[in-house]
């Protein structure tokens, strides 16, 4: 529980500090981990607040329409990367969702 209450803690930090950029009219480009914003939650959830956007839906793509032009993009480490894309489980994660290679776990490619 305290480990999640941390996380929370820098998500509203990192929302509260793009928010106060962007209600300054600055183009704001933010990397974070995609644990802070897989499925607009996290840093997005705390953005929107901030912002005052509508939450919109979890589907890809309609949070950016309601976020003032914000796009979310996702890596997502995968070790089977010629499956592709599998829309019931990377559904919903971001507007984007980009697959890497997360190497060959047998010859010690580190994950």
């Amino acid at each position: 529980m305290r480990a999640h209450f941390f996380v929370g803690i820098r998500d509203a930090a990192m929302a509260w500090n793009l928010a106060s950029a962007m209600g300054r009219g600055a183009f704001c480009f933010h990397v974070c981990g995609s644990f802070h914003m897989e499925k607009g939650l996290g840093l997005m959830e705390h953005l929107r607040d901030y912002m005052g956007w509508d939450r919109g839906s979890q589907e890809s793509g309609a949070f950016a329409e309601s976020a003032g032009g914000v796009a979310t993009v996702v890596f997502v480490p995968t070790h089977h990367l010629e499956l592709g894309f599998d829309m019931e489980r990377h559904r919903g994660l971001a507007d984007v969702v980009v697959l890497t290679d997360a190497g060959d776990p047998a010859e010690g490619v580190p994950v």
